[in-house]
């Protein structure tokens, strides 16, 4: 038995597979597209973070611009370094610096809740660092700490995020 097959107005591969990725809902406008610089990727390699996909060397931090090879961190559509993403989205803040603070830093954490960089838990008045199990002054409202030494002596130098400024004991 012979019988001939023709294969007149069939149509490639690729606009089949097209039409199931249409009905299994991918929005086939973004499918092979780079999120950043909206361009096809066409390289042997891309980087997929969620449903999106990106090329290899467009994966950077949205602070500091450092490529991203091994981690990365996603908030709201912005991609960051771990770095720059406890600093800048960690919902935990130190009480001193008000910047984010990481898994990996070391902190003292005060009874009342209060977190600080092991570097920021210093007197709010002197700048001198706090040590361990040291009785201190907790101001919660401030979120700030003094040693007793200045509790008692009042204050005459206060250190602010600015620098140094100096106030007459009668304006606190």
């Amino acid at each position: 038995m012979n019988s001939e097959f023709e294969f007149a107005e069939t149509k490639p591969p690729l606009s089949a597979m097209g039409h199931v990725v249409e009905s299994i809902g991918i929005d086939t406008d973004t499918q092979g597209k780079c999120r950043v610089c909206s361009g096809r990727i066409t390289d042997r390699y891309m980087i997929r973070i969620d449903s999106r996909v990106y090329h290899e060397g467009c994966v950077r931090c949205c602070v500091c611009d450092a490529q991203l090879q091994e981690k990365c961190y996603e908030k709201e559509g912005q991609l960051y370094c771990s770095a720059h993403y406890f600093k800048d989205c960690s919902p935990y803040r130190c009480s001193g610096c008000k910047l984010g603070i990481s898994p990996t830093d070391m902190v003292y954490k005060l009874k009342t809740g209060m977190v600080f960089h092991v570097d920021c838990h210093a007197c709010i008045r002197c700048g001198r660092r706090l040590a361990p199990g040291e009785q201190i002054l907790v101001d919660e409202i401030a979120q700030t700490v003094a040693c007793m030494q200045h509790f008692y002596n009042g204050p005459t130098v206060v250190f602010t995020t600015f620098g140094m400024n100096e106030i007459s004991p009668d304006t606190i």
